[in-house]
Formats: structure tokens, C-alpha cells, sequence
């Protein structure tokens, strides 16, 4: 059993800043949870990546934010808004497939395009002074199309 402490309940149908409506849980981590969710104003599929433990602070969460919506590439999730009314959240695009690790066993021709595609993803982050510092197949999600998308800045680090 952890010893976290949640600062939030969330559940499908919760609404976050009179915009968002969660509709599943897509992943947990050490403070967060990211949540897919409606937008109601543009009716889109969204991920939120949800404060939930108060034991790390909004500012450290919005330095996460900061790092991540410097970073526009083709196969580098995007993140959108940040806000703090219904505690904090950023809103973050959708790639609706799995991880990488269905590729494992596949051929090189299969495998190797999408692992050069997030190669080319971490050398513009670093070039943007971005260090992922977590690069793991659970990080890397396919989309229908099978592009790789490098997902979760969580930890890391500006250079």
C-alpha cells in the first residue's frame, strides 16, 4: 500500500475548469494521473495530466509544462494549456494506440523506422536543451498509423 497521499478524487464524468469531462483513466505515475477527456468546446479527445499527490507543488508541476510545450515536433506529444482553478492540469494531444513494445520481435524493417522517427524526436529535444531522461517503451506510443510519439516529460531535465 502507498503511503501518497491523493490531493483529489477524480472519476469518469468529473469536469475540470467548466471544459474537460474525464472519460478513463489512461495512466498513473509518482504525483500524476492523466486522464483522456472531452473538450467541450472543441469536442475533441484530449489527454489531462493531473496533479494528484500535494506532496510536489504546482510550481514544480508547471516547470514540467514549461519544458514540454517548448518542444513542437512531429513525434512529440503536444502540450496545450496549463491551468491551476480546479487544481493543476495541462491539457496534452491524444495518440490513441499502443506502446512501442508491440514491436518487439518484429522485423528490423518494421522496427527501425519508428525507432529512428523518436531518435530524431530526442535529438531536437536536446537541441532545445530538454533531456527526457525516462526514454522506455511505455513512453513511446503509436498512433493508428503506427508513428511513434515520445510521451511523458515528467522528469526531465533543462540543460
Amino acid at each position: 500500500m502507498s503511503d501518497r497521499k491523493p490531493a483529489r478524487d477524480l472519476s469518469v464524468g468529473t469536469r475540470l475548469a467548466n471544459r474537460y469531462t474525464l472519460t478513463r483513466r489512461l495512466g498513473r505515475g509518482g504525483a500524476a494521473e492523466t486522464w483522456l477527456a472531452t473538450d467541450r468546446i472543441t469536442r475533441a479527445s484530449v489527454a489531462l495530466k493531473i496533479l494528484v499527490d500535494d506532496r510536489i507543488g504546482a510550481d514544480a508541476f508547471r516547470r514540467e509544462w514549461q519544458l514540454a510545450i517548448r518542444l513542437m515536433h512531429a513525434h512529440i506529444v503536444r502540450a496545450f494549456e496549463f491551468h491551476e482553478d480546479d487544481g493543476a492540469f495541462y491539457s496534452l494531444q491524444f495518440i490513441d494506440g499502443p506502446d512501442v513494445s508491440v514491436l518487439a520481435g518484429a522485423a528490423p524493417a518494421e522496427s527501425l523506422p519508428p525507432v529512428a522517427l523518436v531518435a530524431d524526436a530526442l535529438r531536437y529535444a536536446h537541441a532545445k536543451g530538454v533531456v527526457h531522461r525516462d526514454v522506455k517503451a511505455s513512453n513511446i506510443l503509436l498512433d493508428h498509423n503506427g508513428a511513434p510519439y515520445l510521451i511523458d516529460f515528467g522528469v526531465a531535465a533543462a540543460r
